[in-house]
């Protein structure tokens, strides 16, 4: 099982997204699944930088179908991204539906 895991991740680091939670696009994976879980949001485009040192991007959404905007995504750890998806939530989706 150890060995299966292990190759998935290195399939992940270095190949393809697959969707998986873990390896080089888990953690973008995540990110995008709690902005896509968010009610009348839909990511449009996402920009990612494929060099695995630069781990940062953007996510292009589309809020009730009517307004764009683009949700920055620092280059930190898990926690602070999804930090980052929650305050956009809280702070700056409300400015669309007002």
């Amino acid at each position: 099982m150890g060995t299966l895991c292990y190759l998935l991740s290195s399939l992940t680091f270095f190949g393809p997204n697959l969707g998986l939670p873990f390896g080089y696009y888990g953690e973008l994976n995540r990110t995008t699944a709690q902005i896509e879980a968010i009610d009348g949001v839909t990511i449009t485009d996402l920009h990612v930088n494929y060099d695995v040192s630069v781990e940062e991007f953007t996510a292009d959404v589309l809020v009730d179908g009517t307004f764009r905007t683009t949700i920055y995504i620092p280059d930190a750890s898990l926690s602070e991204r999804l930090r980052v998806v929650a305050e956009w939530e809280e702070d700056i989706l409300p400015t669309y539906r007002e």
